[in-house]
């Protein structure tokens, strides 16, 4: 999830035992535990102290009360002609709340209102829609240098390719390929669509694979890191006398499209063969963006951040 802080604080406010400490007077500490009671009451309610602790000594009115002898240092201001107290412009912002870049304010926004990923793109292609987002010099078969408002466009297009393939909302997809570009314009589309990724590296040992194919669901689709993988899975799957690649589950049986997040300089022919050999429907994720248009937002499920995002390998 984008937000772990949200997390928490959720995890927080809906535990059942609440533990307050409320201060009194003289270096009182009063602690008390409820169960299944609003934290507000126990703020408003009285607490009772005995009469010696009513009153304050002078040292504590001097704090409260903003005398000179008071034992700590406080900023003076200075009254202007009306009597109100003036900025003091002394005091540096703090640059993290004040920067000079519009995307560093932003972001810092967004991490506090977003509630998934992909919105990301969208709402800083907003403020900055030409400058540069992403950079993948080498992990794609080509180049990749792209401005927030190409990425925003992209990851609503792949959310159409996977919403097309039948993801939706409480979806999961295998993605078993290594990071880059595509990698993350694939996970995000998923997201969009309304579903979740089970990711793995495409080194890690077939078996691996194969298992988080079967214990995710994944919905009859995988993305994968290229030829390369898929030329490894069928040969295992022929080795072991399996179908499909090996990739079903019981939820929604074989794996029925294959998407290759790169070609790794393989021709069409060459993929269409390989197709063939393994008896699934492959399709390369760069010719799918092509065609496809970017999703509309009506048919976008909402997305909230408590809903599943990622399927993750410990």
């Amino acid at each position: 999830m984008i937000t772990p802080y949200l997390a928490l604080v959720g995890l927080l406010a809906s535990s059942l035992t609440f533990r307050v400490d409320g201060f009194v007077p003289n270096g009182l500490q009063k602690s008390t535990t409820r169960t299944s009671a609003p934290l507000v009451s126990e703020f408003m309610r009285a607490t009772p102290v005995k009469e010696s602790e009513t009153s304050l000594s002078e040292e504590e009115e001097d704090v409260l009360f903003g005398e000179k002898n008071a034992p700590f240092d406080f900023p003076s201001k200075t009254l202007g002609r009306s009597g109100n107290g003036q900025a003091d412009n002394s005091i540096q912002l703090n640059t993290l709340d004040h920067a000079k870049d519009p995307i560093v304010n932003k972001l810092r926004i967004l991490r506090e209102t977003l509630s998934s990923c992909p919105e990301l793109w969208g709402e800083v292609a907003k403020i900055c829609p030409e400058k540069i987002a992403l950079i993948d010099s080498h992990l794609c078969d080509e180049e990749l240098k792209l401005s927030f408002a190409e990425m925003n466009e992209i990851v609503r297009k792949s959310a159409t390719v996977f919403a097309d393939l039948g993801i939706k909302k409480g979806s999961n997809v295998a993605v078993l390929g290594e990071n880059s570009a595509r990698w993350l314009m694939i996970d995000h589309g998923i997201q969009m669509a309304g579903g979740a990724s089970a990711v793995r590296g495409a080194d890690a040992p077939v078996d691996e694979l194969l298992y988080i194919y079967e214990h995710s669901d994944s919905a009859g689709i995988a993305a994968i890191q290229g030829p390369r993988l898929l030329n490894k899975l069928i040969k295992n799957a022929k080795e072991n006398g399996l179908e499909s690649l090996g990739l079903k589950n019981d939820s929604n049986g074989p794996v029925k499209t294959v998407i290759l997040m790169h070609r790794e300089k393989q021709s069409d022919e060459e993929i269409a063969k390989l197709a063939e050999e393994a008896g699934v429907e492959v399709k390369l994720f760069a010719d799918l963006l092509k065609k496809a248009d970017p999703i509309d937002e009506n048919r976008r499920p909402k997305i909230g951040n408590t809903d599943l995002a990622t399927i993750g390998t410990l």
